[in-house]
């Protein structure tokens, strides 16, 4: 049995597949979203494949994590990152930076914060896509809530905070 998981690139919609399933175990897909949660339960034997938007999982963008539960056990956990906000965040300050009339040294500090809360997001992304089945659930829960916490500071950062609790 394995999960996969994908996404649309328009932070709308996770693809979830468990292959091979148990035929004779009950099976149970949950996906918690920063703002609550769905589930559905479907037969063993056949791969199954279920779409989810993003609304029936409470909506909004962040880290949503998949548990795939068998017999009323977790059995496996991964997650995907949902993070439209902070590329649009991105996109709009390069977007500034391209208009810059002034001086480098002036224009600077914009791009370096640009950088920064880029490359929190493509770590963020990078743990979870290391998370797999292999690891404890305990291990995999730890990846993800790294993973969470960096997406949190680059989306804090967008806000306008300087990301680092000062």
């Amino acid at each position: 049995m394995a999960i996969n998981t994908s996404q649309t690139a328009d932070c709308n919609k996770v693809i979830i597949t468990v292959t091979n399933p148990q035929p004779t175990a009950s099976h149970e897909v949950v996906v918690t979203g920063p703002k609550g949660s769905v589930n559905y339960i479907f037969p063993g034997g056949l791969d199954n494949i279920r779409i989810v938007t993003i609304e029936e999982a409470g909506g909004g963008n962040g880290v949503f994590v998949i548990d795939h539960i068998v017999d009323g056990e977790i059995y496996a956990k991964t997650a995907v990152l949902m993070a439209c906000d902070v590329l649009c965040c991105i996109a709009h300050k390069i977007e500034e930076l391209l208009d810059c009339d002034c001086d480098c040294n002036k224009c600077s500090p914009h791009f370096v914060e640009a950088q920064k809360i880029f490359l929190l997001l493509k770590v963020a992304e990078s743990e979870l896509a290391t998370v797999d089945t292999e690891g404890t659930i305990d291990q995999i829960q730890a990846v993800i809530d790294n993973a969470k916490r960096k997406y949190l500071t680059a989306q804090d950062m967008c806000a306008g905070h300087c990301g680092c609790n000062c």
